[in-house]
């Protein structure tokens, strides 16, 4: 048979079916079956996958988080544990400094009573 001679021949199922009105309609709807049928698999396999997709999106998203949380985590440990370690140091210069300032006044307060008054001279009339 030749392509003409093919596409010239009305399907066995259409063919006993008048052309016009609901039987024709309802042959249409019957042949095309098996292609809603594959449709809505592929359609659910799709839903499936978009499922699975956005599960994966989901908890790549969480693990990512995670992952910063902990890093800002061992992060903010690190910079306080730092932080008091030179609140020590601080702690420690200050009392340094506060006891030199203390036996730099008690030696001042020594020379000051070392040192004899000063004698004024009687004012002048």
């Amino acid at each position: 048979m030749s392509n003409v001679e093919q596409q010239a021949e009305v399907p066995s199922q259409v063919a006993t079916v008048l052309p016009t009105g609901a039987g024709h309609t309802q042959a249409i709807v019957k042949s095309l079956e098996g292609d809603i049928s594959e449709i809505k698999t592929s359609i659910n396999a799709i839903r499936d996958n978009r499922h699975t997709d956005f599960v994966y999106f989901i908890s790549i998203f969480a693990a990512g988080f995670l992952i910063m949380a902990g890093l800002f985590g061992f992060g903010f440990f690190r910079l306080d544990d730092k932080f008091e370690k030179l609140a020590d140091k601080l702690n420690d210069k200050i009392e340094k400094l506060s006891t030199a300032g203390i036996r730099s006044e008690t030696k001042l307060e020594d020379l000051l009573q070392r040192i004899p008054p000063a004698i004024t001279p009687a004012p002048k009339r």
